[in-house]
């Protein structure tokens, strides 16, 4: 079981998220350039880190991370938010699913900060019964990113291989899960510009799925 968390400048959050994953799996660490010390924090764990000298963005540090684990020969690879919003019990469910013949475990978010997110998670709930595929909590059987891997991933902010398991008939399965109030502010914002690039998600979705 690996773990894979993008991380940049989560210095307040990212401690508590080690801390709960300590004893779940290897960690795989992705730091993008940080200028904060967060890395003053993940040094003081064992886990393995891949330090950026840029922010190279969320897609490319996934899969750095997948990528790293997937050489170490893992069954599971799951996905991590360094902003510390998340709970022991979510991430038991999570391994629990893949144990049980899951390829795809995603996650619902209990509220979500962006009104283009409200509308992407409508589009894929008539679609494909997933209300939340911006969640930044997924798990994969590793043969999912051996497969499709993230070389194609058209800035997808981490949608492209869950898009192309459904696409492609894989087991999945979702679970609901209460995010915590995180002691930081969101890295990814809620500016126009940031709707505006999942509005860009939302299309690019669209032709991956029926291409």
């Amino acid at each position: 079981m690996a773990f894979i968390i993008p991380c940049f400048n989560e210095a307040k959050t990212i401690k508590s998220v080690l801390n709960i994953l300590t004893n779940k799996g290897d960690i795989y660490l992705i730091d993008n350039g940080s200028t904060d010390n967060t890395l003053d924090y993940v040094k003081k764990f064992k886990i393995n880190i891949i330090k950026n000298k840029f922010n190279f963005g969320y897609d490319t540090a996934i899969e750095q991370g997948m990528r790293m684990a997937s050489k170490e020969k893992y069954r599971y690879l799951i996905t991590v938010d360094a902003d510390g919003e998340h709970n022991l019990a979510d991430f038991d469910k999570i391994i629990s699913n893949l144990k049980n013949g899951y390829d795809l475990v995603l996650t619902n978010r209990n509220t979500k900060s962006r009104i283009m997110e409200y509308f992407f998670s409508l589009i894929m709930k008539q679609q494909y019964k997933i209300s939340d595929p911006l969640s930044g909590i997924k798990g994969y059987r590793t043969k999912l990113y051996d497969k499709f891997g993230f070389k194609k991933n058209y800035n997808s902010v981490g949608t492209y291989l869950m898009i192309n398991a459904i696409k492609n008939n894989y087991k999945f399965t979702e679970i609901n899960y209460n995010i915590s109030k995180r002691n930081d502010f969101s890295r990814f914002g809620n500016s126009l510009k940031v709707n505006l690039k999942i509005l860009y998600i939302i299309l690019i979705s669209q032709i991956i799925l029926y291409k």
